[in-house]
């Protein structure tokens, strides 16, 4: 196993948050894109992940890169590739804080790019992922180091025991498509249409379609019945056949809708 160097750099004269927030944020990433890594144990030096062309680990891959904390490991069929192969940490995530605190000075370019390749991956991938939403959060233990330091660099703000995103973090959160232009969180967005659609499905069910759920109350039928019956909005009862399953085919992409009126229609009709 090919085994990169430790990245280089000059130490340099900084007390600044920027550094020590760096280092955290590269820790987090380093440690989700290796969670699967057959190198090594993930998070830790030698640890290997691919990118596999998605977006946000194209990003971590760029950003960790630029840090020096990621060299590319060299493929016996292509020697030269530094783009399409694995990629390996060259150092323990663990390192990685106090390595960049002395290394990381205040304005450092690279910065931007490592904050939008962290919620990329964290919130976008993480397992489970930080949200993103406008809303204090609970944060979880293996966020709350990269937490704290945003936090301190007024990305987040404690609410009690919880944290919530500041506007600072507004126009990273609006590249990476998590925030609309107005910082308005889209997660809570879909979470209000769903909510407010899920209600309206269940409010003017028909009877007919009560009956049905009320012998056969699962979210595959209720997937398959919403992406036949429900449009625009509304019930069209002229696609249901009179009788048969003739209709059951491969379901449409609402299974998160199926989900959320199956709750509310057993919570309405008293089905365990």
């Amino acid at each position: 196993m090919y085994i990169p160097h430790e990245g280089g750099g000059d130490m340099v004269e900084t007390g600044d948050v920027e550094g020590r927030l760096c280092g955290e944020l590269a820790a987090s990433i380093a440690r989700h894109v290796t969670k699967h890594s057959q190198d090594g144990a993930p998070g830790c030096k030698g640890a290997t992940f691919y990118h596999y062309s998605m977006s946000a680990f194209e990003a971590a891959t760029v950003a960790l890169t630029k840090f020096g904390l990621l060299a590319p490991v060299p493929r016996a069929d292509r020697p030269g590739e530094t783009w399409y192969c694995q990629h390996a940490l060259t150092m323990d995530a663990d390192a990685m804080p106090k390595y960049l605190a002395g290394r990381v000075g205040k304005d450092d370019p690279r910065f931007a790019e490592l904050l939008e390749a962290y919620l990329g991956v964290v919130c976008g991938y993480g397992d489970p992922p930080m949200p993103t939403g406008r809303q204090p959060f609970d944060c979880l233990e293996i966020h709350r180091n990269a937490a704290r330091m945003l936090a301190e660099a007024g990305y987040l703000e404690p609410v009690g025991d919880q944290y919530r995103w500041t506007d600072k973090i507004g126009p990273t959160m609006v590249a990476g498509y998590f925030w609309k232009e107005d910082f308005e969180s889209l997660a809570e967005i879909e979470e209000r249409d769903l909510e407010a659609e899920s209600d309206e499905i269940v409010r003017t069910m028909p009877d007919r379609i009560v009956q049905i759920f009320k012998e056969q109350a699962d979210v595959i039928s209720m997937t398959i019945v919403l992406s036949k019956l429900w449009r625009d909005g509304a019930w069209r009862l002229d696609a249901l056949p009179e009788s048969g399953n003739e209709w059951i085919t491969l379901p449409a992409p609402c299974i998160l809708l199926a989900q959320r009126v199956l709750k509310k229609f057993r919570a309405k009709y008293g089905i365990a």
